[in-house]
């Protein structure tokens, strides 16, 4: 798994050089804590609610979450550079170019090699590249000693769910399926099954059920879980599972294995 993130790595800063920004407003929190974790936090001045604050008493201003957002606030930061994601209207990324205000769009991720990736984009776009590499491979190494020592004793199926009211449950196109993947575990969704009701996913008979926190609704989901016989059931930091970065994709995995062996 190693090489093949590397090698992309390397493409990405060979032939799609970015310009360093010295002022950044992010509305992806992923990209917000991609930043931290660089060490380059300093250079995001503008935020959504959902974002982390920046360390070490570095100024950021809070625009909106991530659905709306505040132009003019966004506008009032004197950005070098936005990043967007597939949630940011549209009308606000039209307006923005049309003000001369670069724009990175960051699609959500469908796997660690994705989550890498736009890990590499905050780094060349914060002049952090190289902190970017050295995570990418120290993670991806990490993940690959972690999924050897695990080995299910059976195939097993698997139902995340990071959402309630309504029920939520993560698809095989979503990056959260490649933690299934690499431990060996089998998605009982399928791809636009996001909806798929409690009672259907019993029907599936999953031998695991992964729950997100879920801002303190995942122990009220995780209780009902635990009341089918025979599902394992496990409780993950909502940070840990739904903000892709490497780091947090290491560690979320490394949660769910950890689990699993008990």
């Amino acid at each position: 798994m190693t090489k093949p993130i590397l090698i992309i790595s390397l493409i990405l800063i060979l032939f799609t050089p970015l310009a360093v920004a010295q002022r950044i407003v992010s509305l992806v929190p992923s990209a917000t804590f991609a930043a931290v974790q660089l060490g380059a936090d300093a250079n995001i001045v503008g935020r959504t609610s959902f974002c982390p604050k920046p360390t070490n008493g570095v100024a950021s201003q809070v625009v909106g979450d991530v659905l709306t957002v505040n132009t003019e606030a966004i506008v009032s930061l004197r950005p070098d550079a936005v990043i967007a994601s597939p949630f940011t209207q549209k009308k606000v990324v039209q307006r923005l170019k049309a003000l001369n205000i670069k724009v990175h769009q960051l699609p959500t991720p469908t796997s660690f090699s994705e989550i890498c990736s736009q890990n590499i984009e905050v780094g060349m776009l914060t002049g952090h590249e190289s902190e970017a590499l050295t995570l990418n491979r120290s993670q991806s190494l990490a993940i690959d000693s972690i999924c050897q020592s695990f080995k299910p004793a059976k195939p097993l199926n698997a139902y995340v769910q990071i959402g309630a009211r309504p029920t939520w449950g993560a698809t095989p196109d979503y990056y959260i399926n490649d933690i299934l993947l690499r431990l060996g575990l089998s998605n009982v969704l399928k791809e636009g099954e996001g909806s798929c009701s409690r009672e259907a996913v019993m029907l599936r008979k999953p031998d695991v059920v992964i729950v997100s926190t879920m801002g303190g609704l995942g122990n009220e989901q995780l209780s009902m879980w635990q009341k089918t016989p025979g599902v394992k059931t496990i409780l993950v930091d909502e940070i840990a599972l739904g903000c892709p970065t490497p780091l947090f994709f290491r560690q979320a995995l490394e949660h769910i294995c950890n689990a699993l062996k008990k």
